[in-house]
């Protein structure tokens, strides 16, 4: 029987736990998991390159603290500019199989 038994349905590590060992569980959160494989990208570009990025193209993502450059695609562009700020919004996926790369680093993208 399986009743004291939890699986999660990712590979990932525990950010934070929300309950103890005994702590009876209903249906409330027991813990958030970070999902590390791969890497969510996060950047913000200057409206002159809209259109220019697309979805599918490989950019070259550089992690100072690392010393290290890795490949990642952009997985999806904004089809919104920040009127205020001329910006708009990439994400890239940074595969991450070894889970080597840390999430939450600092990083540069070359466009």
């Amino acid at each position: 029987m399986n009743l004291r038994r939890i699986l999660s349905p990712i590979q990932g590590v525990v950010v934070d736990l929300y309950k103890s060992r005994g702590d009876l569980v209903k249906q409330e959160k027991i813990m958030k998991l970070a999902k590390l494989n791969p890497l969510h990208v996060e950047t913000v570009l200057p409206e002159s390159y809209f259109g220019r990025v697309r979805t599918g193209q490989a950019y070259t993502v550089s992690l100072p603290l690392l010393g290290a450059s890795y490949k990642a695609k952009v997985s999806r562009v904004d089809r919104v500019i920040d009127p205020a700020s001329g910006t708009f919004r990439v994400r890239l996926l940074l595969p991450n199989p070894k889970l080597e790369i840390p999430s939450g680093l600092r990083c540069a993208v070359e466009f």
